[in-house]
């Protein structure tokens, strides 16, 4: 049975396209997750940015048949985990969707060298060296979440439980 992983920013056209190009990228063949996206406050339809594609073509993914969509209740209802890019954006979603609380996750905390609570920072505007830096940043936090699918092995218990901080 299919799992879903769900990316979530803003807009959904930087952080979580980008996000969600880096995990289709890595994953095996023939695994179980299918990978998509949403933003809490955008309008379906929008391209991923600019830069955004650009960064990731640099990384040899094309992210340019990207259309942003709304993080609606049954997107997020029919994802088995959700991966938020701020705590900002784990608030709404948590404030809008209560019954998906365990579902959500911080991007960075699948990275052991990011402080807990860490966020990724938007590029939205910024220069090419700013979406390099935030795409070097979701790339980082990509072996942990990588491991904490694996470790799921798509069962529906235990889904909820998020990536244990490293120890001091």
């Amino acid at each position: 049975m299919a799992r879903q992983v769900l990316f979530v920013c803003t807009g959904n056209i930087c952080r979580s396209p980008m996000a969600e190009g880096l995990l289709r990228a890595a994953l095996p063949k023939g695994t179980i997750w299918r990978v998509t996206s949403a933003g809490t406050s955008t309008l379906d339809g929008f391209g991923a940015s600019a830069h955004a594609i650009d960064v990731m073509a640099e990384k040899g993914i094309s992210i340019k048949a990207h259309r942003s969509q709304s993080a609606t209740r049954d997107r997020v209802s029919l994802s088995d985990v959700i991966i938020a890019m701020t705590a900002e954006h784990a608030r709404t979603l948590t404030s809008r969707f209560p019954e998906c609380r365990d579902r959500i996750h911080l991007m960075r905390a699948f990275d052991p060298g990011s402080p807990p609570g860490s966020d990724v920072s938007d590029p939205f505007g910024g220069t090419l060296a700013e979406y390099r830096a935030c795409c070097a940043l979701l790339h980082k936090s990509m072996p942990g979440l990588l491991a904490f699918l694996e470790a799921h092995g798509g069962r529906a218990e235990g889904m909820g439980r998020a990536p244990r901080e490293p120890s001091p």
